[in-house]
Parts: C-alpha cells; structure tokens; sequence
C-alpha cells in the first residue's frame, strides 16, 4: 500500500538544493539515461507502488518490474526505496507538499 509522507529536502546548512530552483542537477540529468518505461516505474517506485502494484498499473509482471528496478539503480546508483525519494524529489519528479501556516 501507499503511505503519505511529507518530506522536504534540505543542504547541511538548511538550504533547499540546487536542484530545486533549476529543475535539473545531477538528479534532472540523470533521468535522461533512462528509457520512457524505466522512468514510470522510477515514479510509481518513488510514489510507494510495490512491484506488484506497478506491474498491474502498467501491465508487465512483477520479474519485469524487479528488472526496470535493477537497471534504474544500476543506471542512477540507487538501491533502496528511500534513494528513489530522495532522488525523485531532487529532480522535482515528486514534489513534497508545502505546510500551510496561519497568518
């Protein structure tokens, strides 16, 4: 299943990346190794999807979806779930929703 998170991405010093304000960077560039499959499976990864639950999205089975997964990491140099966020987030695949606070 799916989780909610909210996240925000910050430098050592506090400061959101560079990435954020261009909308490339190492993350945005990086995403252009990969093919225009390899990159839904990125998103539905990064979003929560199980392999299961991407495979019936996109209708390939499960052993296809673990196999874009090995390439993405291979190409990117991701291995974990959180990696796929964090990079999502830095190339403003995902975006991390802003707290509303009142006036």
């Amino acid at each position: 299943g799916l989780t909610n998170v909210n996240l925000r991405v910050t430098t050592d010093d506090g400061r959101e990346p560079a990435s954020r304000s261009t909308g490339l960077g190492r993350a945005g560039h990086g995403l252009a190794r990969l093919t225009a499959r390899e990159r839904s499976v990125f998103r539905m990864i990064a979003e929560g999807y199980s392999a299961p639950e991407v495979g019936a999205q996109l209708s390939i089975s499960k052993k296809t979806v673990e196999t874009y997964k090995r390439r993405i990491g291979e190409k990117l140099g991701l291995s974990h779930r959180a990696d796929y966020v964090r990079f999502a987030l830095e190339s403003e695949v995902l975006v991390a929703p802003r707290l509303l606070t009142a006036g």
